[in-house]
């Protein structure tokens, strides 16, 4: 019957308006509040290369840390009037990535 077409009719505009209207959403703020890199730097892991018969070479890294950082950050979440904030805090955290 509509074939692809939306519905136009009084009725349908008013639940749409409604839907819209209920659809509050529930994370409404994210705050970062501190951010420490620490002291530990990134290290090389390994280095390997590779050579081809063209005039090119690959090489492969191996980049690792493993930090003292802290990051403070703090979430809002909520409904309507109703809202919470949440602490969160991330420490020692530990990253080893390969290109």
């Amino acid at each position: 019957m509509l074939s692809g077409s939306t519905a136009r009719t009084p009725s349908a505009e008013r639940g749409r308006e409604a839907l819209r209207a209920a659809q509050t959403p529930l994370l409404q703020a994210i705050d970062i509040e501190a951010i420490d890199l620490g002291t530990k730097p990134p290290a090389l892991g390994g280095v390997k290369s590779y050579s081809s018969s063209s005039d090119e070479a690959t090489i492969e890294a191996t980049l690792m840390w493993g930090s003292d950082a802290r990051m403070r950050v703090g979430a809002r979440v909520g409904f309507e009037s109703l809202s919470l904030y949440i602490p969160v805090e991330v420490t020692n955290v530990q990253a080893r990535a390969a290109a």
